[in-house]
């Protein structure tokens, strides 16, 4: 059988049709839907550790869905979707390591893999939000609910090199806030909780202050901030790379850098569910992932 050159699709894309019955030793690799060989063992260890982490954070919500309430929901739901999404998109890339020709794995990949990491971010912010209350809104230059509510207007776009831009743009925004929220925290040295904050099960909040204090001091509220910032920069630098791997377009010469997309994507990913796991916001901030988005015990909380 002749080879097939790249040069045969149309208007610069490969024609599937043609190319339905290549394999390894047939055709070349540049007419597959990848300019590499993909490789088994990174895409089959991503599998893994994504169910693995699917597992993980649905008993962790059975455990702390109690004292977490709706915010905990919310904050499971957005890291388990996101999960699902990287488990299809490396089942996917496993697919294309058995035939890279199918079109069928190669577009798993690239839409599930492009929308994962949107989710995670929506996770981050409205734990951001959390923190916000822990420390007091009127440290913060946006109120609790801005966090989650911006993120939610960019999710739908971001299987896009706009959209891609977009997530970049406002991550920047919110990593720029919470740094200027950490040092009016620490200049101010202020934090105490806003006066409508309530204990989980009371209507009012006599003892906020000691509720509050406990919250701050506890070494697992300092590991889950640090936890947060790392996920916070994982999602963050992925997203730089996709863009600029992207806006090359799919013959682009990052596209040729199989090790770029293992630890600029997977690893990235990886690094950002397994380290909200370890330090799930249900344990290391107790009572303060139990407020509600316009309920009663955060009643400013979208403010």
């Amino acid at each position: 059988m002749s080879t097939i050159s790249p040069l045969n699709a149309t208007n610069g894309f490969i024609n599937s049709s043609e190319l339905v019955s290549c394999t390894i030793s047939t055709c070349p690799i540049l007419t597959s839907y990848y300019n590499y060989r993909v490789s088994l063992a990174p895409n089959a260890l991503f599998l893994a550790l994504f169910s693995l982490s699917f597992l993980i954070y649905f008993l962790i919500f059975l455990f702390t869905w109690r004292h977490t309430r709706l915010t905990g929901m919310y904050f499971f739901l957005a890291m388990e979707v996101g999960i699902i999404f990287e488990v299809l998109g490396y089942a996917g890339r496993v697919i294309s390591w058995k035939n890279q020709w199918g079109q069928n794995g190669f577009i798993m990949q690239i839409v599930c893999l492009a929308i994962a990491p949107a989710f995670f971010s929506a996770g981050i912010y409205l734990c951001l939000g959390r923190v916000v209350v822990v420390y007091s809104k009127k440290n913060s230059r946006l109120p609790p609910g801005w966090f989650t509510r911006i993120e939610s207007l960019t999710t739908g776009d971001n299987v896009t090199i706009a959209g891609l831009a977009t997530q970049v743009f406002t991550m920047f925004v919110f990593m720029s806030l919470c740094l200027d929220f950490g040092l009016r925290v620490r200049w101010s040295g202020s934090k105490t909780l806003p006066t409508t904050t309530s204990i989980p099960g009371t209507k009012t909040s006599p003892s906020k202050a000691i509720w509050s204090t406990k919250v701050e001091k506890s070494w697992l509220f300092k590991s889950f901030l640090v936890a947060l910032a790392i996920a916070t920069i994982c999602v963050f630098w992925r997203s730089v790379f996709r863009v600029v791997e992207l806006n090359t377009g799919w013959l682009g010469p990052l596209t040729f850098k199989q090790n770029l997309f293992v630890g600029f994507e997977g690893v990235l990913m990886i690094i950002t569910a397994f380290v909200l796991a370890i330090f799930h916001p249900g344990f290391c901030m107790g009572e303060a992932m139990s407020g509600r988005l316009g309920g009663c015990e955060d009643r400013h909380y979208g403010d």
